[in-house]
């Protein structure tokens, strides 16, 4: 293997090592998601040169799955399509497709000093639109496609565009069908009761029904609004003297928390 494979064999093998699975203190244990730009920045912080190269990699293998919101819009012989999702996963396609458009740009700024990495859409109405967005740190991106030199009348004119954003990922060789896969450890004399609660987990739980019982719910759909839920609620807590548990500590419960409190309309 070259030393591009092997960096990304190597940091597959680390995010493979992170916590994947949570659960609380009943022994109830579920999948973990992380954002896409978290897990970039944990393998810079570990040494890898261009880690966001080597998870697009891995992403376009397969190795990786990537789940987030997306939009799709296209044109072909003379009919328009779209579709969207949320929460879905996202198409090994769509980030190889990516991966070519860096490429292709990057083998063009070696030639030519500056290529041009816009293109105008005009069925589907966006203009002057980048080739290609690769906006890690905000778990985004988006490509869009149009035939070099093509007319509208040409039988193979197509336009095509793809935006994706609020992505996790997981490793693949983790990812279940559903939780049922995901076995709690046994109980035992010594581990009987569940793992000890941290300390300010009875503040945090306080303070986000307080919240939520104060301001409601945010708009949206799914766990949409978690990042405010985390920042308000974490904000009330310092203000108390009661600690600040991480993101990745208390994300999965307040995306339950909205799930469940929309699913019953509230």
């Amino acid at each position: 293997m070259d030393d591009k494979e092997n960096s990304a064999h190597a940091a597959l093998e680390s995010i493979s090592k992170w916590r994947w699975i949570s659960g609380d203190p009943d022994g109830n244990t579920w999948p973990i998601y992380m954002d896409l730009g978290e897990a970039i920045n944990r393998l810079a912080m570990a040494g890898y040169v261009q880690p966001q190269s080597i998870v697009l990699k891995l992403l376009c293998q397969g190795d990786l799955t990537g789940h987030g919101d997306f939009k799709w819009r296209k044109y072909q012989f003379g009919s328009f399509f779209h579709h969207e999702e949320h929460e879905a996963c996202l198409d090994k396609r769509q980030w190889q497709t990516l991966s070519d458009l860096i490429d292709e740009y990057q083998r063009e700024l070696a030639e030519d000093g500056w290529p041009f990495n816009s293109v105008d859409l005009e069925k589907l109405g966006i203009e002057d639109c980048q080739k290609y967005e690769w906006c890690f740190s905000d778990c985004r991106f988006s490509i869009a496609y149009c035939p070099p030199e093509a007319q509208f009348h040409d039988k193979d004119y197509v336009e095509e565009w793809f935006s994706a954003w609020d992505i996790k990922i997981r490793p693949a060789c983790l990812i279940c069908e559903d939780n049922s896969n995901i076995q709690p450890a046994p109980v035992t004399e010594t581990s009987r009761g569940g793992r000890p609660l941290a300390e300010w987990w009875p503040d945090f739980v306080a303070e986000l029904v307080a919240y939520v019982g104060e301001v409601g719910l945010p708009p949206g759909v799914g766990h949409q609004g978690q990042s405010e839920i985390i920042r308000e609620v974490s904000e009330r807590m310092q203000a108390r003297d009661k600690g600040e548990p991480s993101r990745s500590q208390v994300q999965e419960t307040v995306n339950a928390v909205l799930r469940r409190m929309r699913s019953a309309g509230n």
